[in-house]
């Protein structure tokens, strides 16, 4: 673990890889059944569990189960070996992933499902399609035994459900319905009460006021998700009762 990364306790962290300066990082299905395969192999030659997955167009959302710690050297080597073949492919030199990744450790099973749930709905959050609709992402592992590539460690997940079932219904409580999208964002000229219950939605109730509450690391994907919605800053402002310095360093 390189310095400077927090370290999990539990061994288990929500992992974020992105695009160098947001670029795509996956032009085409076969690009996303690529690099499943390569995560796979990496996860074999440096140990580790992936308990869930979610491939966007330039970045992607891991949940990596790391006794071990393992989790630097993996990602090192699944990085460097996506990086060559993309750049090949598409006649591109440099860098293909912001470096360094970002990581947040999960600190109890309440963080770990609600961590799964963000994963999984990114595809919703973005406007694309329900998160139970995605193929490139670890939901049909879990609820229809569909797993691309066979990356999914999906036995803790479903002991804490207890099992397929309790997924599924886990799944439909967190995931927003209603969500009023134009292009991969929410409508414009929103009330800050519309936009509440909307982000309630998205992220689950109450999540959006008690962002202020939590420890700093905790803050940065519940609110990315609300950029991704369209929520200006001035907004989760007012929603969040967080000061813009608070909201510029959680997302720097």
């Amino acid at each position: 673990m390189p310095k400077g990364r927090q370290i999990s306790e539990t061994g288990l962290y929500h992992v974020v890889l992105k695009g160098n300066a947001d670029q795509v990082i996956f032009e085409g299905d076969a690009d996303r059944l690529r690099f499943l395969e390569m995560l796979y192999e990496a996860k074999q030659v440096h140990p580790l569990g992936v308990l869930a997955w979610c491939l966007m167009d330039n970045h992607v959302h891991l949940i990596i189960d790391d006794p071990g710690m393992h989790l630097s050297a993996c990602m090192k080597l699944l990085e460097q070996r996506y990086a060559m073949r993309f750049n090949g492919l598409t006649d591109r030199c440099g860098v293909v992933f912001r470096r360094p990744f970002w990581s947040e450790p999960i600190l109890s099973d309440e963080h770990l499902l609600t961590a799964l749930a963000y994963v999984h709905n990114n595809p919703q959050a973005a406007g694309i399609c329900r998160a139970s609709d995605y193929r490139w992402s670890s939901y049909s592992a879990y609820a229809n035994n569909i797993d691309e590539r066979g990356v999914t460690d999906t036995a803790m997940i479903l002991e804490m459900l207890y099992g397929q079932e309790g997924f599924v219904r886990f799944s439909e409580s967190m995931l927003p319905r209603a969500t009023p999208f134009v292009g991969s964002r929410l409508t414009k000229h929103l009330t800050d009460q519309e936009a509440l219950r909307i982000c309630d939605e998205a992220l689950g109730e109450g999540v959006v006021r008690a962002l202020g509450q939590l420890p700093p690391a905790q803050r940065r994907s519940p609110l990315e998700s609300l950029l991704d919605l369209g929520l200006t800053k001035n907004q989760i402002k007012r929603l969040t009762g967080m000061g813009p310095t608070q909201i510029e360093r959680a997302i720097a």
